[in-house]
């Protein structure tokens, strides 16, 4: 198959989105407060957080600092055009969109989002 065939929507252009990401401006989240205190989860999506808070907790991220990463939001963070575009592209329809930063030295465990 020529590779043209592919290109018949326009590419998604990543370094577009990242260049609007300003990591001062993100929220920063952690081990304790994976969701912040802005988000309030139905009783079977809290009881999954919270099975998965006890897996981290035993695998011992709770201890130190290295549980940290940074979510930018669409028409806070970076311009609603790209989830436009890319929700064009795969013809889905977006449900809850974020980007993640995660700086060197931190992690982020294993989890279901």
């Amino acid at each position: 198959m020529n590779e043209n065939n592919h290109t018949s929507k326009e590419r998604f252009d990543c370094e577009a989105l990242v260049s609007e990401l300003n990591i001062d401006h993100g929220h920063y989240k952690t081990a304790e407060k994976p969701y912040g205190t802005d988000v309030t989860l139905s009783d079977n999506i809290q009881q999954s957080v919270d099975q998965m808070m006890q897996q981290w907790q035993h695998g011992g991220y709770f201890t130190n600092d290295s549980v940290e990463w940074i979510n930018f939001y669409p028409g806070e963070h970076f311009n609603d055009s790209h989830v436009t575009k890319v929700a064009e592209q795969l013809n889905v329809t977006p449900k809850n969109v974020w980007v993640s930063a995660i700086r060197p030295g931190k992690c982020v465990p294993y989890h279901w989002t």
